[in-house]
């Protein structure tokens, strides 16, 4: 498809000169250009890929398991510690504040969270545990 062939779908809107929403500075050939790599993207999108025929192993699920990432008797209650798992940078912390699941189970608990602040993306492994629990 060609920019060419769509030029009549715009003819209406660059022709009406009553057309008071319009900027002044649009420029014809821009539009064109534009209007037709949005045609041509949506003619020419990459084919999803097809289901094969017979059996097929499915990938397996390695991020959606559970992997022991410390022995809770080695780690430092006191400050976070920064791991890697899978290639992805976690941070495991002891959080006080927590509340047992189970009739006479002790307080507090492990917690692990990727190992980026959300707001600096600075590591949380070199930060500090508050008394609340926060890292």
């Amino acid at each position: 498809l060609h920019m060419s062939s769509s030029k009549p779908l715009f003819e209406g809107f660059l022709n009406n000169q009553e057309d008071e929403g319009r900027p002044d500075w649009i420029n014809e050939d821009d539009l064109m250009q534009r209007a037709g790599e949005e045609i041509e993207a949506q003619m020419y999108q990459t084919p999803k890929a097809q289901p094969k025929q017979g059996k097929e192993r499915e990938a397996y699920p390695w991020s959606k398991q559970w992997y022991a990432v410390g022995l809770s008797d080695c780690m430092n209650k006191k400050e976070p510690t920064g791991f890697t798992l899978l290639g992805m940078r976690l941070v495991l912390w002891w959080d006080p504040t927590t509340i047992p699941t189970t009739p006479g189970g002790v307080r507090g608990s492990w917690r692990c969270v990727v190992d980026s602040c959300p707001h600096r993306r600075a590591p949380l492994s070199e930060g500090s545990i508050t008394p609340k629990g926060h890292i």
